[in-house]
This record gives C-alpha cells, structure tokens and sequence, in this order.
C-alpha cells in the first residue's frame, strides 16, 4: 500500500489528502510514509546516492507540505537531513546555514543537540570561525541541550 502512494505522488496523479494517507499508514508496527521517506534518505545519502536521497526528501517534503506540518518535529528532522545531504554533497556553506536557520527556528529538545553539535562539527572542518566561537555559540549548547533532554527524561521515567 505505501508502495502505490509513493508511486502516486512521483507520478503528480490526485491522491487522498496526507490525514487521510496517515491514517491508512498509522497501524502499530508500520512506519509513517514520511518517517520511511526519511529513513531512506539517510540510508542513501550514507550509501553516496545523493540524487536517490534529494528525492526521497523531496517526496518527504511533498508529504510535509500537504499536511501543514513545519511546527511538527518531522519537519524539522527532514531539513536536518537535508543539510546533511548538502554537506555530503560538498556544499558546505549552504549545509552550515540551513542547520544555522534551523538552530534559530526551531528549539525542540530532539532535535537541538544534534543541530548544534553539526554545526560546531561543520564550522570547525571548514575553518569558517574561530574555535572559541564554535566552541561556545554551538558546542557547548550541544551539551547543554543533551544534559537537559537527559535530566527531563530522568525525571519523567522516575515519576511513572
């Protein structure tokens, strides 16, 4: 089934809406059509099959747009794996500045961490700042942000 839905958007013919393609796509055990797109474009863009993963994000995005979900945390982990297939890619500065409008834009704890951690990574092997500016606008709140996903985890887990 989620085979033919891809299939419908690649070739633009009239599909359900995305509530109703979630709702046939939500039974226990079956990953979302979306988080399937992501998990492809990941596994691809590690495999170096760049343009097989832009058009993986490019469904998944296709899929975030009919659904009007940019405040979702979906969302928000698609353009990271976006800015991990431009740095793949070799275009670094375009990879640094989409994880640099995410940072600014979006601050769930999930995802956070792993932004500033790829931005301070990025910005230190293209030399583009200095190290104590890395440091402290990106590394540091990479820690501090994964000390709080951990402590708020902690918490939740001892009160149940």
């Amino acid at each position: 089934m989620a085979w033919n839905l891809c299939w419908a958007t690649s070739l633009g013919e009239k599909m359900k809406s995305s509530t109703e393609m979630r709702k046939l796509l939500s039974e226990p055990g079956v990953p979302t059509l979306d988080q399937h797109l992501l998990d492809s474009a990941s596994t691809l863009r590690k495999g170096s099959r760049f343009s097989q993963a832009a058009a993986a994000l490019h469904e998944f995005k296709f899929l975030c747009a009919g659904a009007r979900e940019q405040n979702c945390a979906q969302y928000w982990l698609g353009r990271l794996e976006e800015a991990k297939l431009l740095q793949a890619q070799g275009q670094h500065e375009m990879a640094i500045n989409l994880a640099k409008y995410i940072s600014q834009n979006h601050q769930s704890s999930e995802v956070i961490s792993d932004v500033y951690r790829l931005v301070g990574k990025w910005l230190a092997e293209s030399r583009s700042s200095n190290s104590r500016t890395i440091l402290e606008k990106y590394l540091k709140r990479a820690v501090m942000s994964a000390e709080d996903r951990n402590h708020t985890y902690n918490y939740v887990r001892s009160s149940r």
